[in-house]
């Protein structure tokens, strides 16, 4: 059963929907830049379905353990909530703050076994989902690393 937190040392993280671009309107502009201003990030409802489809299918067929949707706070706040639901740590690459914080819609992280990352791979199962266009990235787990958060460690690669 998927639910919020990271599960196990050694899990893969997957990112749908890939980073982030917009600040607009953002928490983390309001709270960290004390600005309320910007367009919001825009809305893609048929792209939330797809994304959403294909998220609710992998957590049907059982072969992700964590998901969680992107929203408030970014790319950051979500691998954070994750990790403290779970007792494990996650460090990110360094990325720019729009990577990190843009609240950009139909996101999503999720984590699975290695062996099922290998079989989760969107251009064949859903082609509207690629690297090119929507942002298909893995994210792998490094233990033993010293970081921000004590436990497992997480990096963004491409």
């Amino acid at each position: 059963m998927a639910t919020l937190a990271l599960k196990s040392d050694g899990d893969a993280i997957l990112l749908i929907g890939g980073l982030g671009s917009h600040l607009g309107q953002s928490t983390y502009l309001r709270e960290m830049l004390g600005r309320e201003e910007g367009a919001p990030p825009p809305v893609d409802l048929a792209l939330e379905k797809r994304h959403g489809d294909f998220v609710r299918n992998l957590i049907n067929s059982s072969q992700v353990t964590a998901v969680h949707d992107i929203s408030d706070g970014g790319l950051a706040a979500t691998v954070i909530e994750m990790a403290l639901a779970s007792g494990l740590g996650a460090k990110l690459d360094a990325m720019n703050h729009e990577a990190l914080f843009g609240e950009d819609q139909a996101r999503y992280v999720m984590t699975c076994k290695p062996t099922e990352a290998a079989k989760i791979n969107p251009g064949e199962m859903y082609p509207y989902l690629n690297e090119e266009e929507n942002g298909w990235y893995k994210i792998e787990y490094e233990a033993d690393k010293e970081g921000w958060v004590s436990g497992t460690y997480v990096d963004l690669v491409k």
